[in-house]
């Protein structure tokens, strides 16, 4: 995975008010993340992805986030536990798959049961297609996105939409997988670029994710 700045965090949990939900596209395949969801934290968040970093680099990322914050594909929720909420004024989080929402929503329950999560306003959370995020220009102070442009249809087009809602002066911050500057790396990952993505959730490990962020 390779790295990649600029904004943003999210939230929701039973019982706190939800956004009206939105449009999610079928290309971004909602439902097959509805199956992934029971098991995506064993997955994503378990032994071999605390070997590869992937843990400690979220723990590098989402601290920084801050003021009116947005996370697209939020997912289960596995960044909302590592949110500075001392520095955080909203938290609004969207994701297009119902069943990873409610995931998310269980989380955040808990986290509200155990005095967790204590903000000025309720987090919200909604279904939305990245794609097409439905706030007004310059909602945001922070936009975050970890882990999931490889597996969106249109990822310039959602970075497009996260650049739209940020406020001048803001920042998204985007922690992903990407192509490796290493020439060996990079023919590897090309290679076995459609394998990977046969069994990794359609995930496209060699994006090219600075020169898709400069078209956006």
């Amino acid at each position: 995975p390779r790295r990649a700045a600029s904004a943003a965090a999210a939230a929701a949990a039973a019982g706190l008010p939800l956004l009206a939900p939105g449009a999610a596209s079928a290309a971004s395949t909602p439902a097959e993340y509805d199956r992934f969801a029971p098991s995506y934290d064993t997955t994503n968040d378990g032994p071999l992805a605390s070997v590869f970093g992937i843990r400690g680099l979220r723990r590098e990322i989402v601290p920084l986030l801050e003021g009116d914050v947005l996370e697209v594909a939020v997912g289960t929720g596995l960044n909302l536990p590592l949110y500075r909420l001392a520095n955080i004024s909203s938290l609004t989080a969207v994701d297009n798959s119902p069943g990873m929402l409610l995931q998310a929503r269980d989380r955040l329950s808990r986290m509200q049961a155990a005095g967790e999560l204590a903000l000025p306003r309720p987090p919200r959370l909604a279904l939305m297609d990245a794609e097409r995020l439905e706030f007004p220009d310059a909602s945001f102070d922070r936009v975050v996105d970890t882990f999931s442009l490889c597996v969106m249809p249109r990822p310039v087009e959602a970075m497009k939409e996260m650049r739209r809602v940020l406020r001048p002066g803001g920042r998204v911050l985007l922690l992903e997988h990407a192509r490796s500057e290493s020439a060996l790396l990079g023919l590897y990952q090309d290679a076995v670029a459609e394998p990977v993505s046969m069994g990794g959730k359609g995930c496209r490990w060699n994006q090219r994710v600075l020169e898709d962020a400069a078209g956006a």
